[in-house]
């Protein structure tokens, strides 16, 4: 078995995870959370993984799946049509909203392309 993390603090997931890259996240202060596509339900609605994780820069946010579900039901963030093909719907979740969810943790991603090189022997592009 090996972890990957800083001396203080490795991560060891027996779990399932969707994670998500949000690239307009650090200067919108949202993620987008999808909700349906071409008509049907889809994204947060469907996923059978138990937390869902949104890579935002430096950063990632880890938060259970059903929380995020029931939460992004509520209704009051704002929804969007997206995709070139304007098939998919997608809620417009604050990352301080997804923070105040029960559980929610933030995954600092600093130096993280190091440590995975080193201890993969990878070497990105």
């Amino acid at each position: 078995m090996q972890t990957l993390g800083r001396d203080a603090f490795a991560l060891l997931l027996v779990t399932t995870v969707e994670v998500k890259h949000d690239r307009h996240a650090p200067r919108t202060g949202q993620v987008a959370v999808e909700v349906e596509s071409r008509g049907r339900p889809s994204g947060i609605l469907t996923s059978s993984a138990e937390y869902w994780v949104f890579v935002c820069g430096d950063a990632a946010f880890m938060v259970r799946t059903a929380a995020l579900c029931a939460r992004a039901l509520l209704g009051d963030w704002q929804e969007r049509v997206c995709r070139d093909d304007a098939q998919a719907v997608v809620r417009l979740a604050p990352i301080k909203d997804i923070l105040a969810l029960a559980g929610a943790e933030i995954i600092s991603l600093e130096d993280h392309d190091e440590k995975l090189a080193a201890a993969t022997r990878f070497r990105p592009c």
